[in-house]
């Protein structure tokens, strides 16, 4: 056995480490002013949050509503956030739409089958495709990832939103075949880069469409999957990837308005800590 293998996972490695030192890494966005939504938006923001990563994910959320502050945010906890936590949340994003674990747990209780309730609290990546459908009652329903920055305006979303369009989009992952093949219509060949990161659809969907798609897959893992099952028969629109860029290790596009630090990839070369320390000092600057 190597010597690496006998430490702790965390110090294994630079970017080990930088995972679990997150919220120390991107403490002072904690510095900077609050950005409140639009609580009557019938465009909802959905997002789902840790302790680990609330930072990261306040980071996220501020970088999006400086640039499109009518939307509804919703922030759903995995079921790691405490009090305190909340309190954080609702102090940097007013009028945000807290879902606690608790309540969450109980209401998808009711509204799902056995099994695929246990499904659900055996893989916290569910809450994404189950909860967020359950609790949205938007016109236009958005997923936003806590490992985003946007760094401009992402025009191509205000237009969107403004729009009476019923499309779809989601961000293109640099990786092909990012989702699983199963049986049924090939996704993967429709869909090659699918990342749900950040995406967005019109409306939500019924709760029965999504437990008939897993029974009918008998798939019950990565939310990704199941989003580009969902959003395959809807022809959404791949954004541009020199404008929403998935980072895995190169230079950034001259034009990006939005980089997803995708965990693989998440602090190589130390983009994403230098992109947050840039966002975080602009946003400083609203408030002197």
């Amino acid at each position: 056995m190597q010597l690496r293998n006998l430490l702790p996972w965390r110090f294994r490695s630079i970017n080990n480490y930088q995972f679990t030192k997150a919220n120390w890494m991107f403490r002072k966005v904690l510095q900077t002013p609050a950005l409140g939504c639009a609580p009557e938006s019938d465009t909802e923001v959905h997002a789902l949050a840790c302790a680990r990563d609330l930072n990261m994910l306040l980071l996220s959320a501020k970088s999006f509503l400086v640039h499109c502050p009518n939307v509804r945010l919703v922030v759903h906890d995995d079921g790691s956030l405490t009090r305190h936590h909340e309190g954080l949340l609702r102090n940097h994003l007013p009028h945000v739409k807290f879902v606690a674990r608790s309540e969450a747990d109980t209401a998808m209780r009711r509204a799902l089958p056995p099994s695929v309730f246990t499904a659900r609290q055996e893989n916290v990546f569910l809450i994404k495709f189950f909860d967020v459908n359950y609790f949205s009652r938007a016109r236009r329903t958005i997923l936003l990832d806590s490992d985003i920055i946007f760094t401009a305006p992402p025009t191509e979303i205000l237009d969107w939103v403004r729009s009476d369009s019923t499309s779809s989009f989601y961000n293109a992952d640099p990786e092909p075949n990012t989702v699983r093949t199963l049986h049924g219509p090939n996704v993967a060949l429709r869909m090659p880069h699918f990342n749900a990161g950040f995406m967005g659809y019109h409306g939500h969907f019924a709760i029965e469409t999504l437990v008939d798609l897993c029974m009918r897959l008998g798939y019950y893992r990565e939310d990704q999957t199941l989003f580009a099952y969902l959003l395959s028969e809807r022809a959404p629109l791949q954004l541009p990837s020199d404008r929403y860029h998935v980072y895995v290790g190169m230079p950034l596009p001259p034009l990006v308005c939005m980089v997803h630090f995708v965990s693989t990839h998440r602090f190589r070369n130390g983009a994403y800590v230098a992109l947050a320390q840039k966002t975080i000092a602009r946003l400083q600057e609203m408030a002197s």
